[in-house]
């Protein structure tokens, strides 16, 4: 296959409810792939950004066979497309599709970048997410912490994906019933999202409406009165 010399591939992941653009450097395929991957990957994630997954998913379908056929199946390139497929799959609840996506796509990075890049916790995290909604809960828990690890210690501890891992994890430990480990997790995830995005976003509020939902189920329904209120002042300035 004739190669060009370089390109900068557009790639799609989800985080903190949504996905993002990131700018991936890899290595060319023919112009006509390019091209072609490019659009397909645009597309899927315009319309995952407008909550269409169904209309988002042929785009991401179409995008991971041409980045296999362009690039085999153990690029790096080839894994950030599987990788957003299956957060196509996993926004639409279908676990089986998601997984292995999501369990090929770690390999290939953590053969590719180490065990200890970002982009292997971003494959963590969304395992993680799928044993969540399946009520693997020892697994989730596994997979999350890993994930936090990797983030802290390759972006430091008061970063936004840092935030959102703590809040992960203390959803999840509120579920198991295991309070006070789930509280000190909502106030790891405040503090970094108040000092990363500032007191009034609207993900401060969401945690809090976490932290109150946790609060009320402790029986301390003071305490989450208080954090309701605050979460609402948020809402109503936005």
């Amino acid at each position: 296959m004739r190669r060009a010399n370089s390109r900068i591939a557009v790639a799609v992941r989800r985080a903190a409810g949504g996905l993002i653009l990131m700018l991936l450097p890899m290595v060319s395929a023919a112009a006509q792939d390019a091209a072609g991957l490019l659009e397909a990957a645009d597309r899927s994630a315009e319309l995952y950004r407008q909550g269409d997954l169904l209309g988002a998913l042929p785009f991401a379908e179409e995008a991971e066979r041409i980045a296999q056929q362009a690039f085999g199946p153990d690029d790096l390139a080839t894994a950030t497309h599987m990788h957003n497929l299956a957060a196509v799959y996993q926004g639409l609840g279908w676990y089986d599709f998601a997984e292995p996506l999501l369990q090929r796509a770690l390999v290939v990075r953590e053969g590719q970048l180490g065990p200890d890049d970002p982009a292997v916790a971003q494959s963590l995290n969304n395992l993680a997410a799928i044993h969540f909604a399946q009520r693997n809960y020892r697994t989730a828990e596994e997979l999350y912490r890993r994930s936090l690890r990797i983030w802290e210690n390759a972006l430091g501890p008061v970063h936004h994906e840092v935030a959102t891992s703590y809040n992960n994890l203390a959803g999840l430990l509120y579920l198991e019933g295991r309070f006070e480990e789930a509280e000190q997790m909502y106030l790891h995830a405040l503090e970094i999202r108040r000092d990363v995005l500032g007191p009034g976003d609207p993900l401060v509020a969401q945690t809090l409406g976490n932290y109150a939902v946790l609060l009320r189920s402790w029986d301390r329904d003071g305490d989450a009165a208080g954090i309701e209120a605050e979460a609402e002042r948020i809402r109503a300035a936005r």
